[in-house]
């Protein structure tokens, strides 16, 4: 597949992160993978597999504001993560893709300690494909993807947000001619949180997704989706309900993705999305993608640009996200990738549903969302590899909750520092 095309529009379905604040995207494009150089070739497999040992300090482990009573708390994490990946990439009948990565973690901190030593310790994602005919005309995939997240609270507590979230889908491709295909598809979720089940739900979704290469590089496509959410309990407070409502969001988005010439790229989309919840605020307006980047094959790649878009919340039923974002890679020597990324959001809530047991410092929720990162990559030697990142995210707001019993202010605000460093051991 053209390099330029293995980004395929707009996925179904996203999953939400449980407090609303949407987190850096990744790029657009990267540059191809130096793992090709690597792995076991067993037949018509190609097999990947990997364990990192990573070390991480968080700033604020539980992403509490400065406005709130008591103090921020530090954590260094330990991490070991096996991963394994096997892949079939040029079977003409079946193509099978399986990857998979465990997390374990222990947590360390001169504060608090009992607490933070309790947070949830092993986690990991199963990821698996198999695509059948994909030479052929008609074809036929089902995928599937797990997921246990592990998540501290927005406040300090020894129970989590650890959650177990799985998405299986289902579809088939028609390709009446070369250049032009179909994709129809269903995806099923399950979210099930732990500890917070008033979050779980279930997920229905069907779309559709037409695409016209007309270029070998440059694609024009069509996609819609429709998904129906139901939560399997209200969320109430002082026997009101103040969320978990049904909804069936939509989108409909056209666009075109590819290469204008032999190094500029673009990704230019708009479209409607409606969440048409059952009750309460509702988004419905516009969405859309404006990105460009440059492309020095193999050394180099820069992009930019803004997009609109909305997903549920538990807090006031959805947000809304106007982005400006911005990602360099460079690699030197074919041993050192270089990365960096920055993202600002202007994100917009619905408006939340008082009650007599809860009041809002305003009617409706706006943040302003910071999120920078980047990283090196060492890759010296064939079985040896070396990363280091750091990450900021700050969200900006003056809004919050109060509880009218005890005077309690939760705010909405926080700022986290994340740095790391692993070592990954591979063949």
């Amino acid at each position: 597949m053209n390099r330029a095309l293995r980004h395929k529009g707009f996925p179904i379905f996203l999953f939400v992160v449980l407090w609303s604040v949407p987190v850096i995207a990744e790029p657009l494009y990267r540059l191809p993978s130096l793992r090709e150089n690597r792995g076991i070739t067993a037949g018509a497999f190609r097999l990947w597999p990997e364990l990192f040992f990573e070390t991480r300090y968080d700033s604020n482990l539980f992403r509490r504001s400065n406005d709130d009573a008591g103090e921020t708390l530090g954590a260094t994490i330990f991490r070991l993560m096996p991963s394994f990946e096997a892949v079939n990439p040029t079977g003409r009948i079946v193509q099978f893709h399986f990857a998979g990565m465990g997390d374990l973690r222990q947590y360390y901190a001169s504060k608090q300690s009992s607490i933070i030593k309790a947070q949830a310790k092993y986690g990991g994602n199963v990821r698996t494909r198999v695509h059948l005919f994909p030479m052929g005309m008609f074809q036929v995939y089902v995928q599937d993807r797990f997921n246990r997240e592990l998540q501290t609270r927005n406040e300090v507590s020894k129970e989590t947000f650890t959650r177990l979230l799985n998405q299986a889908e289902a579809g088939v491709i028609v390709k009446p001619a070369a250049a032009l295909s179909f994709d129809v598809h269903y995806a099923l979720v399950r979210d099930i949180f732990e500890e917070f089940d008033v979050a779980d739900k279930v997920v229905h979704g069907v779309g559709l997704t037409g695409r016209w290469q007309f270029f070998p590089r440059t694609e024009a496509f069509l996609t819609g989706t429709v998904a129906f959410t139901s939560y399997d309990e209200p969320r109430l407070s002082g026997g009101v309900q103040v969320g978990n409502f049904s909804s069936s969001p939509v989108r409909v988005e056209a666009g075109l993705n590819g290469y204008l010439t032999r190094r500029i790229f673009v990704l230019v989309s708009g479209g409607y999305g409606g969440s048409f919840h059952e009750t309460g605020s509702k988004y419905s307006s516009f969405l859309a993608k404006a990105m460009v980047g440059y492309d020095v094959p193999g050394t180099l790649v820069v992009q930019g640009g803004y997009s609109r878009s909305f997903d549920e919340s538990l807090f006031a039923n959805f947000f809304a996200s106007d982005a400006l974002e911005a990602w360099a890679q460079l690699r030197l020597w074919q041993m050192v990738d270089l990365d960096a990324g920055a993202k600002f959001q202007f994100v917009n809530y619905g408006a939340a549903v008082v009650t007599p047991v809860v009041t809002y410092s305003d009617d409706t929720r706006s943040d302003r969302v910071l999120s920078v990162k980047g990283g090196v990559s060492l890759n010296f030697l064939r079985y040896l590899g070396v990363n280091f990142g750091v990450q900021y995210t700050s969200v900006m707001t003056d809004y919050f909750s109060e509880n009218v019993a005890n005077g309690f202010k939760n705010y909405g605000s926080f700022s986290k520092l994340e740095v790391f460093g692993n070592i990954v051991g591979r063949y």
